[in-house]
C-alpha cells in the first residue's frame, strides 16, 4: 500500500501537467503569414507601403505581454491584465486608451476605447480583438474590428504561425 502512494502521486502529476497543457497558451514567437492575412500598410515617406509585424507573446494567468516586431519601426510592447476590468493605458501621441481583456474559454477578447485629440477635434475609436488558436496550437488568428463614428466598422484578420 505504501508503495502505491508514490506511484499514484507520479500518475497524478502527469495528469495535472496534461490538463495544464490544454490551456490556450499564447506564449511564443509568432511569424505573420502574409498570404493568409489581410493586407497591412503604412504611409512611409509619402508613399503607402506594405508592412509586416511578428509577435513575441508571454502569458500568465493574470497578464498577457505582447512585443510587436515591426518591419518599419522599432518594436512596441503592450501589456494586458486579464482580469476583465477596465484599465487605462498611455500611448505615444497623446491618445488615451481604456482596455478590458479577459479569456472567454480558449479565446482571448480585448476591448479598447481610444480617444485622440486632433486639430479637427477628438476622434473616438472602439476596437475588439479576438485571439484564437488552431486545434494543434500552431496557428494564431487575431481578428480585429475597429469602429469609428466617422468611418464605420472595419474588420481585419491576421494569421501567425508559431516558431519553435
Amino acid at each position: 500500500m505504501k508503495a502505491a502512494i508514490p506511484v499514484f502521486c507520479i500518475i497524478l502529476s502527469f495528469g495535472i501537467s496534461a490538463l495544464a497543457s490544454d490551456s490556450p497558451g499564447f506564449n511564443g514567437n509568432w511569424t505573420r503569414d502574409i498570404a493568409q492575412s489581410d493586407a497591412m500598410a503604412a504611409n512611409l515617406n509619402g508613399r503607402v507601403e506594405p508592412i509586416n509585424v511578428n509577435l513575441v507573446v508571454t502569458q500568465t494567468d493574470e497578464e498577457l505581454n505582447v512585443e510587436s516586431v515591426w518591419s518599419y519601426k522599432p518594436a512596441t510592447r503592450t501589456s494586458y491584465s486579464l482580469d476583465g476590468d477596465d484599465h487605462a493605458q498611455a500611448e505615444e501621441g497623446g491618445a488615451s486608451i481604456i482596455y478590458r481583456a479577459r479569456m472567454n474559454g480558449d479565446q482571448l477578447v480585448i476591448h479598447e476605447t481610444r480617444k485622440v485629440r486632433t486639430p479637427f477635434g477628438d476622434v473616438d475609436t472602439r476596437q475588439k480583438e479576438e485571439w484564437a488558436l488552431s486545434a494543434d496550437k500552431a496557428v494564431l488568428i487575431v481578428t480585429k474590428t475597429t469602429t469609428t463614428t466617422e468611418l464605420g466598422s472595419r474588420t481585419q484578420k491576421q494569421v501567425y504561425t508559431r516558431q519553435e
